[in-house]
């Protein structure tokens, strides 16, 4: 999936394989959900872009307690957040805002996605 956002003022242009996305405010998140939006975000409805089909829907998140994950050899307390919509979803961060679990339903089949390890760039330190 090749995509692009050109952010004008308050408007988001998003596009995904060359096919335009209806322009969006900037509570925007695709399906990948690779990264927990900024908090105030958090707190009223988001629009999800499908990386697969480029459509845009609007869903509730739900900020729920936090929970400890073990990844890397290690328990780390991680934000749980859950995505209320046509494609439900529960996505757990990490204090990085990096997801670290998915819990979705793709294609009609249950998934669990869950970080394995993370390797830092020497650059990032």
């Amino acid at each position: 999936t090749d995509g692009e956002i050109q952010t004008d003022g308050e408007i988001q242009q998003t596009s995904f394989n060359g096919k335009p996305v209806p322009a969006t405010s900037l509570s925007l998140m695709t399906t990948a959900y690779w990264r927990l939006p900024p908090a105030d975000l958090l707190t009223k409805p988001l629009m999800i872009v499908d990386v697969d089909s480029g459509t845009t829907r609007a869903v509730q998140v739900k900020t729920m307690e936090k929970t400890p994950i073990s990844f890397t050899g290690q328990s780390r307390e991680c934000q749980h957040v859950k995505i209320d919509g046509p494609s439900p979803a529960d996505l757990w961060f990490d204090d990085q805002q990096r997801l670290v679990r998915q819990k979705s339903v793709e294609s009609g089949h249950q998934l669990e996605l869950r970080i394995k390890q993370i390797q830092l760039n020497p650059d990032d330190h």
